[in-house]
């Protein structure tokens, strides 16, 4: 049989032992249902709803506040079995209502087969459910307008999605916000500029990754500035992630760490990278010559020589003394030693070193020319009597330069036959045949032969070199006595300077 019981409470505590399983607090409709479980615990229920609103295991105190300010409220005490409605500055009447009824609500009502999923009901209040027809898997959040603050509590799942975003570069700027998904893929070709979030905005811990698949062009990050301040360049095929680390600014401080290209290959000890490794420096061991290296542990000295050591390393000579000169030693070290004397030298080879004797020093280094008979001319028959042929101003040949090169003559020969022979010759060269009006004269003063054995012979030239484009011919100026026979041979030879 029910009981109830009217409490009177003015700033005291009223105590009630339940010895049943059920104790109803509140009139009937607006209560709440404070049951006992078998194994000493205490639910307080909402029998509007079946909602369980409280559960205080055994051997736990707990309390329940009922309405606002001071209201009084029920300290449950599952150490002794009691309860105790406390009001220490609210005086009124509180009923306290004890029920045989065992009204114990699970707080799970699942379906076999099917999965129990919480969800937000209003505001403040969560709904424990069968999952029905939601094939993603996901549990639906009514609330999603605002953030979920869960303070300093974790959260614990097997994984968790970050927001992704995928896009073909437009060469423009993309302005990032603290609700922006945190991971971006650029594809396509152009390059693309991403500002990050004011700083102040976000949590230190923050992170922004983004991963360039663009054949060509880079993703610029910048940081929340005026002056949109790089912090880094990605290069195509490149993934960098940001941490934010100091948020106390808008700006804020990112730490940059970049992943190893998608061709790099690792294993216990190696790396194999097909690519160029650029602005580093190399602190490990020393680079064996195979591996491009000189195989050389030491310092280099100043002013020493580099040589190979051995087959596989290299090393450096000492730095001499100035002037001396470096000495091979076959497969030994070379040395330095002194200059040897280039006059020993020069007197062991049998060498003639004459300053003053210009001329013969460079001989040997002169153009060689071959003299040869360049033109012959000549008039009579050489026979008794017939001198015919032999007049003044006569002409005895003629020949004409129509080469390129310049023909230089370096002397000539008169040859006679007859009784006392004696006549004077002139050899001239002019554009125009047989025309002595300024023509040029090899001998000015023309020359007068009368040696009837081994000729005249005239080295003493007035003008040597005949132009291409002129013709060359002997007349005679005076026959004193009248040869039977005349020749006359030019010697010398061609030149293109």
């Amino acid at each position: 049989t029910p009981t109830l019981q009217q409490v009177t409470t003015s700033g005291s505590t009223t105590t009630n032992s339940i010895s049943v399983s059920t104790v109803n607090i509140g009139s009937t409709g607006n209560q709440l249902n404070l049951n006992k479980d078998n194994d000493g615990s205490f639910v307080v229920v909402n029998p509007q709803n079946s909602f369980e609103v409280l559960r205080v295991n055994n051997g736990v105190d707990a309390y329940l506040k009922i309405g606002g300010g001071d209201y009084p409220y029920l300290k449950i005490k599952t150490t002794d079995g009691n309860v105790e409605l406390q009001a220490p500055s609210l005086s009124g009447t509180i009923a306290l209502k004890s029920d045989t009824t065992n009204k114990f609500v699970n707080r799970l009502e699942r379906t076999l087969g099917k999965d129990s999923i919480v969800y937000f009901v209003g505001a403040n209040r969560f709904a424990i459910k069968d999952s029905v027809g939601n094939t993603s898997g996901f549990v639906p959040y009514t609330g999603a307008t605002s953030n979920v603050d869960l303070g300093t509590k974790n959260i614990t799942a097997n994984a968790y999605f970050n927001g992704f975003t995928s896009m073909f570069a437009k060469n423009d700027t993309i302005i990032l916000t603290k609700d922006s998904t945190p991971v971006h893929l650029v594809k396509g070709t152009g390059g693309q500029a991403f500002k990050l979030p004011v700083a102040t905005t976000l949590a230190n811990g923050t992170i922004f990754s983004f991963n360039n698949n663009q054949s060509s062009g880079a993703i610029n990050v910048l940081s929340n500035s005026i002056a949109n301040t790089l912090i880094k360049s990605v290069p195509s095929g490149a993934y960098l992630t940001l941490e934010l680390t100091d948020n106390t600014t808008a700006t804020g401080i990112w730490d940059a760490h970049f992943q190893t290209p998608s061709d790099v290959s690792w294993s216990t000890n190696t790396l194999d990278y097909n690519g160029s490794i650029t602005s580093a420096q190399w602190n490990g061991t020393t680079v064996a010559y195979n591996r491009g290296g000189t195989g050389q542990s030491s310092t280099f000295t100043q002013g020493g020589i580099i040589y190979g050591s051995t087959t596989t390393a290299m090393a450096s000579t000492s730095a001499g003394t100035s002037g001396q000169i470096l000495k091979s030693n076959g497969t030994s070290a070379p040395s330095w030693v002194n200059q040897i004397d280039t006059l020993s030298l020069s007197n062991r080879i049998n060498l003639k070193l004459n300053i003053a004797d210009t001329a013969g020093m460079l001989a040997p280094y002169t153009r060689q020319r071959d003299t040869i008979p360049m033109f012959v001319f000549g008039a009579g028959s050489a026979t008794a009597g017939d001198t015919a042929a032999f007049s003044t101003s006569a002409i005895y040949g003629s020949f004409y330069n129509d080469f390129s090169d310049t023909i230089v003559l370096t002397s000539f020969r008169i040859g006679l036959q007859g009784t006392s022979p004696s006549i004077n010759t002139t050899i001239y060269f002019n554009d125009s045949l047989g025309i002595t009006a300024g023509a040029t004269k090899i001998v000015n003063a023309g020359t007068t032969a009368t040696n009837i054995y081994t000729g005249t012979s005239v080295t003493s030239l007035d003008n040597t070199k005949i132009p291409p484009g002129n013709w060359v011919w002997v007349q005679t100026g005076t026959v004193t006595t009248k040869p039977t026979f005349f020749i006359l041979t030019l010697f010398g030879y061609k030149s293109r300077r």
